[in-house]
Formats: C-alpha cells, structure tokens, sequence
C-alpha cells in the first residue's frame, strides 16, 4: 500500500470512530496528486468535509462538499451533506437550495429520492415524504440516517407507534454522539405521546448521557415533570443543567 492509500484509508477509519481531528490530520496527509481518479479525490474531499463537521468547523466543511460536487454531478451524496450543515448552522435557505440541488440529479438513487423527502416535509406533504423516504431506505438499506428521517416524517403526520420503531431502528446504525443524543430524544418524546413514561425517561437519560447539551431533552422533560407536579425532579433538572453549563463555561475559559 503506497502512502496516499494508506493516510486516506487510516483518515477513513478514523470518521468512523468520530475521531475527526486524528482524521483530518490523516486525510490532509494524502497528496491529491498522487490520487488516480476523480472517485478518489471525491472521497478524499468527503472525508475531510466530515472531519470538518464533526470538528464544527462549517464553512470549510461546506467548502470541501462543494468541491466534491463538482467532481461528479450527478451525485447527490454532497449536496445532502451541505444541506445537513446548513439545517445545523440554521440556513434554512440555503438547506433548501442544496437540497433541490441534489433532487435534480438526473440519476434514480436513494440520495435522490431522499433529498425529495425533505422537500415534501418543508411543504408540509408528508405522505409525499414518508413515500420518498420509504424508497430510499430500498436502495440503501445500510444508511442510518434514513429510518430516522422516517420517523420523524411518520411523527408529524402522528403515526406515533410506526414513529417509535423507526427511531429504534435507526439506534442500529452508527451515529455521531450528538446524533444519536437527538435520536434517543426523538424516541423519547415519541414514547411520552404514547404514555410509555417510563421508557420515555429511560430514552431522555440517555440522550442526556451522551450529549448533556441536548436541549430538546431538556424542554421536554421540564415540561412533562411541570405537568404530572413533579417539581422537585424538575428543579433538579435545572441545577444539573446550571452545573454542567457552569463546568463548561469553567473549561473554556482554562483553554
């Protein structure tokens, strides 16, 4: 294995891990010159877009989607990623734009067809969107991201049993700590509206656990203690939230 192989391949394996700093400096690594087609340099700028990402550095994330983009058109996988940051940074216009971007590649895949479901849930068509969504996890049963957008397509149109297996279903695929936080979320509201308190709890201590900013949580839980006058488990909830916001504002200003 020459040396480009092998620092794409360790920077790869790295993300998988989510160990996106140790990734990028891998993938950096690699020569573009020595890559032998446009599929490599493709991957190559993926790969250090998603370290970018998890890194929460946004513009240059972006910056290396785009580049992807304009190695192979008709891939929507790039312009689904631009528009998962740009929905994270709250650019809702440009979410939509990168999303009818990939909707328009005239090739019939589960990029596309997802990026369709999006669209229909912004238009508020969400049989539209749970058909589209339901044809892309068809064609790429392994992307994890898709039974969770299924979930969430079949909980705003309050189908909330087919919600919750949705979202259990997503559990079985690798995910980002953040994105899983906000999957045990959405399963735990999901449960509350179903009146499973207790495994609805049991899915907002995780989501907590994994990601103690996870402000979703938070509301929901705050609110359900406020509503059965649960209020000394509501008050705890706030002091936990006040340490951890203290301890965090306490390391930063170490760093």
């Amino acid at each position: 294995m020459d040396a480009s192989n092998y620092f794409l391949e360790t920077g790869l394996s790295l993300l998988n891990y989510q160990h996106y700093s140790e990734a990028l400096a891998a993938l950096l690594k690699v020569p573009q010159a020595s890559l032998r087609n446009e599929h490599e340099q493709k991957t190559l700028h993926m790969g250090i877009g998603s370290a970018y990402w998890g890194m929460e550095k946004y513009e240059e994330a972006i910056a290396e989607f785009r580049a992807a983009s304009h190695l192979d058109p008709n891939d929507p996988e790039p312009y689904l990623s631009m528009a998962h940051v740009h929905k994270m940074t709250g650019t809702k216009a440009a979410e939509q734009s990168t999303l009818r971007e990939a909707a328009s590649v005239p090739v019939d895949c589960s990029g596309r067809e997802e990026a369709l479901g999006y669209l229909s849930q912004y238009e508020g068509n969400y049989e539209a969107a749970l058909g589209h969504m339901r044809r892309a996890e068809q064609m790429a049963p392994a992307k994890g991201d898709i039974p969770w957008a299924i979930g969430n397509t079949l909980f705003l149109l309050k189908r909330y049993e087919e919600a919750a297996a949705a979202f259990e279903r997503t559990l079985l695929f690798p995910a980002a700590k953040e994105d899983r936080s906000n999957q045990f979320a959405d399963l735990g509201r999901t449960r509350l509206l179903l009146g499973q308190t207790e495994a609805a709890k049991e899915a907002f201590a995780e989501a907590l656990r994994l990601f103690p900013e996870t402000r979703s949580v938070f509301r929901v839980m705050l609110l359900h203690y406020r509503s059965t006058r649960q209020y000394g488990k509501a008050l705890v909830l706030i002091l936990n939230a006040l340490r951890q916001r203290l301890k965090q504002s306490h390391e930063e200003d170490k760093a």
